[in-house]
């Protein structure tokens, strides 16, 4: 008999990197689902701290109606820490928030706006979690 291999979260790619506005945004590529939530809440708990924060899930080739939930609550308990969220989703996960109703109650773009340029604050890569 065969042994089954578990499901693993391998799939999924977070990436953070700091706009020139001080901002934080959080690239998620790839699969996010039950099994790849738990990271995305430790990265998030991880950047603390901050004014605002950008999801971008451009690159998301699966999202489950799990983690669509998930994100709503990700911006509820942001707002206990005074940080605005912003999901940037393509039509796809934009439909996604729109059935489950949940649109209304986490803020979704298409696109990422500019960042207004600082003199003293370059945009820089601060990490890749791989893990």
């Amino acid at each position: 008999m065969n042994a089954i291999e578990p499901a693993t979260s391998e799939d999924l790619t977070l990436s953070i990197e700091q706009r020139a506005d001080e901002s934080i945004l959080l690239i998620v590529s790839g699969t996010l689902d039950a099994l790849s939530l738990p990271r995305l809440f430790n990265t998030f708990a991880l950047i603390g701290g901050i004014d605002r924060l950008f999801i971008d899930m451009r690159r998301i080739h699966f999202c489950s109606i799990s983690a669509v939930r998930a994100l709503t609550e990700l911006n509820r308990r942001s707002a206990f820490r005074n940080t605005a969220v912003t999901v940037i989703a393509g039509e796809y996960l934009r439909d996604m928030f729109a059935l489950a109703g949940r649109r209304g109650t986490i803020a979704v773009r298409h696109d990422l706006p500019e960042a207004p340029e600082r003199s003293n604050v370059s945009r820089r890569r601060l990490a890749l979690i791989a893990q």
